[in-house]
């Protein structure tokens, strides 16, 4: 099979020249690739993305090396390795030509002889922030994050029950346990409640995408999408965790709690996720009113001059990355946004606490945050 049937196959067309075996001069190249693309990750939803590409470079090393960056090259679809000829579309140094079909506004340009594929709607927008991985950016307007309020939802099935009632108990063990009071808190109170509880609500997410990975495995089917924004949930609950840790340091005995509560959370959500994974949605659900309550506590406490450091304090820098936040954000506003997080993560887990856990779609786009 020649190297252009070899290239061409089911991915798309190439058209190529290449110097003699032996020989020095050029490759040049352009082939036309058919991508498709999941509008919400594996939901079953497809889009074809069609882009041409060409490029050119020199093979006076040797025609294998001039064939093995080839063939990389056809695959990768989106990277150059230099260019010797014009690398526009219909043209190239050795003869080859690009197809008339070619849709040449989506090529970058003489200087990089590379094509860019539209992007797909519901795409991260990683690619407009290089400076970051992440899986998404929560960006609220304020007239949004104002509105945001405690909300609740009644217990209707039997699972709604065991899971409200499960929560409720937890919840005031704890207040319990860590003496809170709306009139008790200073800014000391505040922050070791809120690390720890965000180094507890980061496990669910990532406990609920690892077993719904791990059976996607193996029983070799999709999971219907479930997977990404399960672990969009427990990255945003994280980033709430580091977030705080720019404002307070915790000591060698809170860190040693944290981990004997993480030990037993992680392993018990692990269990009860296998066995009821609809209770363990609405736990989490319910889990999150109480998130919602809680920051809205402090946001008061905050309105009036009950914690007089935050009153005008800005919020610290990876805040103002994460939310976008303007450079003049204050603490209200980082707690109005991770107010507005903990209100969309209880709306999508009461979603998924009444769905089919094996076969509906998750209906929720890549980077979803905000609720009705």
């Amino acid at each position: 099979m020649s190297l252009a049937s070899r290239m061409a196959g089911s991915a798309g067309r190439a058209t190529l020249a290449l110097a003699k075996p032996g020989a020095i001069g050029a490759v040049s190249f352009a082939t036309k690739t058919t991508s498709t693309l999941p509008a919400s990750i594996d939901n079953g939803t497809i889009y074809p993305v069609h882009f041409w590409h060409t490029t050119s470079f020199s093979a006076s090393q040797s025609p294998v090396f001039a064939r093995d960056r080839l063939m990389y090259q056809a695959f990768e679809g989106f990277r150059t390795f230099g260019s010797s000829g014009s690398g526009q579309p219909g043209t190239a140094a050795s003869g080859a030509t690009v197809a008339p079909d070619a849709d040449t506004s989506k090529l970058s340009g003489e200087m990089s002889g590379q094509a860019v594929p539209e992007k797909h709607p519901g795409s991260p927008n990683q690619w407009e922030n290089k400076e970051t991985y992440l899986l998404m950016h929560p960006v609220y307007t304020k007239d949004y994050v104002e509105s945001i309020k405690p909300k609740h939802k009644k217990p209707v099935k039997m699972h709604e029950y065991v899971a409200y009632y499960g929560i409720q108990t937890v919840r005031s063990l704890f207040d319990l346990a860590t003496n809170y009071g709306h009139d008790k808190m200073n800014k000391d109170k505040w922050m070791t409640r809120t690390i720890f509880l965000e180094t507890i609500a980061g496990v669910p997410g990532m406990v609920a995408g690892m077993l719904r990975h791990m059976k996607s495995l193996r029983s070799m089917r999709r999971d219907n999408g479930w997977i990404h924004t399960l672990l969009e949930e427990a990255e945003n609950e994280r980033m709430h965790l580091l977030t705080f840790l720019q404002i307070k340091e915790p000591g060698f005995f809170f860190r040693t709690f944290v981990l004997f509560g993480q030990g037993v959370f992680f392993n018990m959500y692990f269990l009860l996720y296998i066995l009821a994974p609809k209770t363990c949605h609405a736990a989490v659900g319910y889990l999150e009113e109480e998130a919602v309550k809680t920051y809205t506590h402090l946001i008061e406490d905050i309105e009036n001059n009950r914690v007089p450091e935050w009153a005008d304090k800005p919020a610290p820098e990876i805040a103002r990355m994460y939310w976008r936040l303007g450079e003049n954000a204050s603490f209200r506003d980082m707690f109005l946004a991770i107010r507005a997080d903990e209100a969309c993560h209880s709306y999508v887990n009461h979603t998924f606490s009444e769905m089919d856990q094996h076969n509906d779609k998750n209906p929720f786009a890549v980077g979803s945050h905000t609720v009705p």
